[in-house]
C-alpha cells in the first residue's frame, strides 16, 4: 500500500555462528535455514506471495565467504542438530561428522576449549597450521585481514567469515549451482555482498555469467 515493488531480504542460507541466523555465516549454500520457515509456510511460499502482489524479492547472496563452521560441500565438518526449530543457538548444536578431516586430524576436538576449536577448525578449513589440509583449496590459505591491500580478496575478513578460493572453478561452479537453485524457486533478483573481496576477473567470468546463463536458460528474468 506504500507502493514498494521489491523486498530486499538477509541471506536465507543455513547458518551456523554462535546465537545469530542472519544468514552471512552459512553453513549450506544450498539450503533455507529451516528457522526461516514453518510446516505451513516456505521460502516459495513467500516468494509466491510476493510476487501475487505484483513485487519482487531481491535475496541477498554472499559468495566469497562462509561460516567458521565450515560448508555442508565445501568443508563437511560438521551436522547441526535443532533442539527445536526456533533454537537459536548454535554452537551447541554442532556435532563432528565421523570421519571427516576434523574427526581424523583432532579426535579430541570436543574436549578443548573453545578458542582452540575455533583454531582447529579454522586449520581444517584453510590450513593455516597444518600444511597438508585443505587439499582441495576451496578455501584461500592467508591467515591475515588485508583491508585495503593487495591480499583483501584472499584474507578472511573476519573469524566468521572464512575466505573461499572464488578463483577455483570447483568453487565457483558449486556455488552458482546452488544459487542457480533459488533462481528456479522464484527468487528475483540477487544482491552479492562483500562483492569486493572477490577478483573481478573472477567475478565476471565464473560468477557472473554463470548465473545470468542459468537464469536465462530457466526463462527467468533474474537481476
Amino acid at each position: 500500500a506504500l507502493g514498494f515493488s521489491a523486498v530486499w531480504i538477509t541471506p536465507v542460507v543455513e547458518n551456523a555462528s554462535g546465537y545469530d541466523y542472519h544468514g552471512y555465516h552459512a553453513f549450506d549454500f544450498g539450503t533455507v535455514d529451516p528457522r526461516y520457515e514453518s510446516s505451513d509456510f516456505t521460502y516459495e511460499d513467500l516468494l509466491q506471495a510476493a510476487h501475487d502482489k505484483d513485487m519482487k524479492i531481491v535475496q541477498d547472496v554472499v559468495w566469497n565467504h562462509t561460516g567458521n563452521f565450515g560448508e555442508a560441500f565445501l568443508g563437511p565438518l560438521f551436522t547441526k542438530e535443532y533442539k527445536t526449530i526456533h533454537d537459536l543457538g548454535s554452537a551447541d548444536c554442532m556435532k563432528v561428522i565421523p570421519n571427516s578431516v576434523l574427526a581424523k586430524q583432532y579426535p579430541n576436538y570436543d574436549n578443548e576449549l573453545p578458542n582452540e576449536q575455533f583454531q582447529l577448525r579454522l586449520d581444517c578449513l584453510k590450513a593455516h597450521r597444518t600444511s597438508s589440509l585443505n587439499q582441495n583449496e576451496y578455501y584461500h590459505r592467508e591467515k591475515n585481514m588485508g583491508y585495503e591491500s593487495s591480499i583483501e580478496q584472499q584474507g578472511s575478513m573476519a573469524g566468521d567469515c572464512v575466505d573461499l578460493n572464488t578463483e577455483n572453478p570447483a568453487v565457483a561452479e558449486y556455488t552458482t549451482q546452488a544459487y542457480a537453485s533459488y533462481i528456479n524457486r522464484g527468487v528475483d533478483s540477487f544482491r552479492v555482498d562483500t562483492v569486493r573481496h572477490i577478483p573481478r576477473l573472477s567475478l565476471n567470468m565464473m560468477y557472473n555469467n554463470q548465473i545470468h546463463n542459468y537464469a536465462a536458460d530457466a526463462g527467468k528474468n533474474n537481476f
